[in-house]
């Protein structure tokens, strides 16, 4: 008997950046040499104070859309994180899918690199001269607004990831761990365990799939 004949699908929801790739704003700011784009979801839980801050410190330094692409452009995903999504995808009745507080201009140089999973993200806002003047959310609340939907559709979701803003998926997903989460995450989320391996991720999903 197929397993999908008696076994409700599973959805694996993963983080992208800090879970399965460096920090994009990370990267820019080394580029770059500009402090201020440094904090990230882990340093900053409230993402309109977060997206603020990158959106005002790029004004500043007068980077373009283009700059930032095309250091994104040869960031390397993490080594693992393409076969970790590729072993997901294997399960049978089991789909990995990205969701991210990222946007679909950054993204789209990096998803090749992790075998085009489906991407739930956020939009830039870019004025005719090719700069970042804001961001257009999905909606609000959106990674917790996934999970939900994903449950409205009569899929298990099992939640990875490593930063303040992946708690309200978190709190909502059948099953969530953290990948190389910080201190401080980890000290605010104990109830979820935290792994600092791939396989040990892997192990993860499999007690629960």
């Amino acid at each position: 008997m197929s397993i999908m004949q008696n076994k409700q699908p599973i959805i694996v929801a993963f983080d992208l950046e800090g879970t399965l790739m460096p920090e994009m704003w990370v990267e820019i700011a080394e580029h770059k040499g500009i402090e201020e784009l440094r904090k990230t979801t882990a340093d900053i839980a409230d993402y309109n104070e977060l997206k603020a801050l990158r959106v005002k410190a790029l004004a500043k330094h007068g980077i373009a859309l283009a700059d930032m692409q095309s250091i994104i452009e040869e960031t390397k995903v993490y080594k693992g994180a393409w076969e970790l999504l590729k072993w997901v995808n294997e399960q049978e009745g089991v789909q990995p899918v990205i969701v991210s507080d990222t946007f679909y201009q950054f993204v789209i140089p990096v998803i090749k690199k992790l075998g085009n999973p489906m991407i739930f993200c956020n939009t830039l806002t870019v004025n005719n001269e090719g700069y970042v003047v804001g961001y257009e959310r999905r909606q609000e609340d959106q990674k917790r607004a996934v999970v939900r939907s994903f449950h409205d559709m009569n899929f298990k979701v099992i939640a990875i990831g490593d930063s303040f803003n992946d708690a309200a998926m978190f709190e909502d997903a059948d099953a969530a761990a953290f990948y190389r989460a910080n201190d401080v995450v980890r000290e605010q989320f104990p109830q979820y365990r935290s792994f600092q391996t791939y396989n040990d991720v892997k192990e993860f999903i499999s007690q629960h799939i």
